[in-house]
């Protein structure tokens, strides 16, 4: 099988999803058996409402992300905690609290500290059945603009298993333990559902799991997706460990000198219906299409649906 990987070169908003989006549609109205997977991602409570409240709907928790890459290929027989297995819910700060009581330098300290915002984390572990396991911030309550407790209990409450964090130390522990389980677990099952599967990476992280193989990488920012070498690649990123390097910690800006780029191809500005209809959408960007599809020819991974 083959894995795609795709990847951001800039930290926020660079396009994974609107690129991935046109790979999966045009791949799969060619015949591919194409199946897709968010590794890690993270969504918010104020800025992705929409995606919260389908969350609530569901009582489940999963990103924006994988449900618009699972409606590119319409549809998937696995749930979204597999091809999801990690997923942070996260919530703006209560800003008056901090305002009105005159606590600007703790205000801004906190703003940046991603653990400030953390409301809860799912780990998704997929061993013959789906296990959920929770991670919930018990620190930071009251400072959430987050009120909904109540969709809280009720996810933890399905859990396989719910873990309470309050400070940042003990929840990077909790993720270095369980990621590697999670992700890799889930990745197993999908392979097992397909024949090839495209990988989105979060925000410009490179190195979803050190243990991940990857067949195509294509780095994307606004305006241009830049393919690259996937051997140099994972070399460079076997350096970085081997150097001491935390492989999930490593950036696009921390290996592309290293990298070789083979090819890159220009994305032009598209307007909203373009953006929304993925038909559309992969023929706009048919150029990136054909030249994924070709090379999963010319490497014989291009596996059909039957």
């Amino acid at each position: 099988m083959a894995s795609i990987f795709v990847f951001g070169l800039l930290p926020d908003s660079p396009g994974k999803t609107l690129i991935g989006r046109a790979i999966v549609r045009g791949l799969i109205e060619r015949g591919l058996d194409l199946g897709v997977f968010k590794p890690r991602s993270g969504h918010n409570y104020w800025y992705q409402h929409d995606t919260f409240l389908r969350c609530r709907e569901e009582g489940r928790l999963f990103c924006t992300d994988i449900m618009r890459l699972r409606e590119a290929r319409k549809g998937d027989t696995l749930p979204y905690e597999v091809v999801n297995p990690v997923d942070a819910l996260l919530s703006p700060l209560q800003t008056e609290n901090y305002l009105f009581g005159r606590q600007w330098n703790q205000f801004y300290l906190d703003e940046y500290d991603t653990f400030s915002h953390l409301v809860m984390e799912r780990y998704t572990i997929y061993e013959g059945e789906v296990k959920n396991i929770i991670c919930v911030n018990a620190s930071r309550a009251s400072s959430l603009l987050f009120s909904e407790w109540d969709f809280v209990n009720e996810v933890t409450g399905r859990a396989y298993e719910t873990i309470q964090v309050d400070c940042l130390e003990k929840w990077n522990q909790v993720f270095k333990e369980l990621s590697p389980r999670a992700i890799l677990s889930c990745y197993g099952k999908v392979c097992e559902e397909h024949g090839n599967v495209l990988v989105e990476g979060y925000n410009d992280a490179v190195c979803p799991e050190p243990n991940l193989r990857h067949d195509i990488i294509v780095g994307v920012a606004p305006g241009v997706a830049i393919f690259y070498d996937p051997e140099r690649f994972m070399q460079v990123i076997r350096f970085m460990i081997d150097t001491g390097r935390d492989p999930m910690g490593l950036r696009a800006e921390n290996i592309l000198e290293y990298a070789r780029d083979v090819n890159s191809f220009r994305v032009p500005p598209l307007a909203s219906k373009e953006i929304n209809d993925t038909e559309i959408l992969s023929r706009k960007l048919s150029p990136i299409v054909d030249y994924v599809d070709k090379t999963l020819e010319k490497e014989h991974y291009r596996i059909v649906n039957h």
